[in-house]
């Protein structure tokens, strides 16, 4: 039997198919119209467990990318520092906690009695220290060629200034028409009675070598000449470098 399409039908039925048809099953006199179209709504499982998350799972089977419970505590423990400027994150055997100045050095191990070794150490102001400061290469000079040397004062009453300035090729040789000089200030009033320079000299170079002390003009050393002392040349080792000691004949107040 023909029949039109009922006025209102259910949502199901509305937005996912259309109604071609009633059903009318007749027997003898009875005849038995269906009218109505039941339909179901199916609820979804809700995943309770990051292991029931088999759809997302990464790389090898059977690993999710999800936190364990322990992962997730110290992640929250990170989340929870406030990032205050010069803060360290670091561990303290349970979990992360932000440590600064002497809290944080004495977690990283350092203390006031150990090295740090750098590659390179550059700095634009004072490198103070307690110390000595051993270089196993050279002392380079800033661009005016000169050293800026404090001496600090000590029980002794004269001081013995010993700087190594090793030359080692023929470029930075001293000769008759060439000399080398570099200035130190002095930070407090002291006696110097002797100086020792780190020197060699080649088979032929015997002759005098002369230094001398003088006031320093526009920062070099070519200033008045304060006292002087000089040595034979043929005194100074030619099979290698050694501490040569230039002794003034009377030691050389500095105030």
């Amino acid at each position: 039997q023909n029949e039109n399409i009922p006025p209102s039908l259910p949502d199901v039925v509305d937005e996912m198919a259309l109604l071609l048809a009633k059903v009318i099953v007749k027997q003898g006199s009875n005849t038995l119209i269906v009218q109505n179209v039941e339909y179901f709504a199916f609820s979804p499982d809700i995943s309770v467990d990051h292991n029931e998350l088999q759809g997302l799972q990464g790389g090898t089977a059977d690993e999710y990318y999800h936190m364990t419970a322990a992962e997730h505590t110290l992640g929250a423990a990170i989340m929870a520092l406030t990032p205050t400027d010069g803060n360290f994150i670091v561990g303290d055997g349970a979990t992360w906690v932000a440590e600064s100045g002497a809290t944080v050095r004495t977690s990283l191990g350092l203390g006031t009695g150990d090295t740090v070794t750098f590659a390179n150490l550059s700095s634009d102001g004072t490198i103070a220290s307690g110390g000595d400061i051993t270089a196993a290469g050279d002392l380079i000079p800033t661009a005016d060629d000169t050293y800026d040397i404090g001496l600090l004062e000590a029980s002794e009453p004269e001081y013995t200034l010993k700087i190594e300035q090793a030359l080692y090729d023929a470029t930075e040789a001293l000769s008759s028409t060439r000399n080398l000089g570099f200035t130190f200030t002095p930070a407090t009033s002291y006696d110097l009675g002797k100086i020792e320079l780190y020197l060699t000299r080649d088979s032929e170079g015997t002759g005098n070598v002369t230094l001398h002390i003088r006031a320093t003009a526009g920062g070099l050393p070519t200033g008045e000449d304060l006292t002087s002392v000089t040595i034979d040349g043929a005194t100074i080792s030619d099979e290698g470098w050694e501490w040569v000691t230039f002794q003034l004949a009377e030691a050389y107040t500095f105030d």
